[in-house]
């Protein structure tokens, strides 16, 4: 109990009780152990990564998901926690990750500049969760730096780590496809590493994905979902190829769904950004074949 917090002489039971349902659907979406990306203060372009390594249940330390148990779904779910016999009234639910940063050395000197201004894990914070992509949905959650601490003791003893009070109303499943899509037909190429590069057609084109199509022959074996690949394709206006390179979400025979994650510039990838979607969107606007 005393890890982080002193005891406080507020009676528990006058406090606010933290809605159980939304709190089991965040613990499902950000389970202990795992790795997530964030951004700072609502800067999408600054994008990091971390890992869970606990919760603050009620300002109780948490650091094993065998400890967090939640019975029931939806708004009937209960949280107990270490084996109570009953469920748990909760009050307060709280993510523990590391204090240091982890991306700061894939950001450019403008976006550095930028996360040095907001503080990045400061106190006060809003920080933007984002969990794996689950079947075509991104986890997002909102949470707010509570304090910067040394665990006292645990398996993470004189640990610094960032506590952040979640806002379990915020949770949101963002549907990777559901941004506006533009319908086309290009002809593009992919490529896996040391592979010669494959002909196929774009699709559509959409904020972080693209949907490609093979030719009568279908796609080879080894592009399966989960695996990497870059695209390759000439936009009106320029005298050099786009290079993007990402995840294959989905793969049929035919179609193939492309989340993407990075561009190439001057030679070297780094993270695709709204800048680089805008400006690909407005050339393939200017191609006849073009809908949105």
């Amino acid at each position: 109990m005393g890890l982080f917090f002193n005891k406080s002489k507020q009676d528990k039971a006058a406090l606010p009780a933290v809605d159980s349902g939304h709190a089991c659907a965040v613990l499902q979406h950000f389970p202990i152990g795992t790795t997530v990306h964030y951004y700072p203060e609502f800067k999408k372009n600054i994008v990091l990564e971390t890992v869970i390594i606990g919760y603050m249940v009620n300002k109780i330390p948490v650091f094993s998901a065998q400890e967090i148990t939640c019975e029931g779904e939806g708004a009937g779910a209960r949280l107990s926690i270490r084996h109570e016999r009953k469920a748990t009234r909760l009050t307060s639910l709280s993510i523990i990750i590391p204090a240091e940063n982890r991306g700061i050395g894939h950001l450019d000197y403008i976006r550095r500049e930028e996360l040095d201004r907001v503080g990045g894990l400061t106190v006060g914070n809003n920080i933007t969760l984002m969990a794996q992509v689950n079947q075509g949905k991104t986890p997002v959650v909102q949470t707010t730096v509570n304090k910067n601490t040394k665990v006292k003791d645990s398996p993470y003893a004189d640990v610094l780590v960032a506590i952040l009070d979640i806002d379990v109303t915020s949770l949101l499943l963002a549907d990777q496809r559901a941004q506006a899509r533009l319908q086309v037909q290009l002809p593009v190429q992919i490529q896996l590493e040391n592979e010669a590069p494959l002909p196929c057609t774009m699709a559509d084109f959409s904020e972080r994905s693209v949907r490609l199509r093979a030719g009568e022959d279908g796609w080879p074996a080894d592009i399966v979902a989960g695996g990497h690949l870059s695209l390759v394709f000439r936009l009106p206006g320029r005298d050099s190829d786009t290079v993007l390179r990402g995840e294959i979400y989905r793969v049929d025979y035919i179609d193939l769904v492309l989340m993407l994650e990075e561009i190439q510039r001057d030679g070297r990838f780094r993270r695709l950004e709204v800048i680089d979607v805008l400006e690909t969107k407005a050339k393939l606007l200017q191609l006849p074949d073009t809908s949105a």
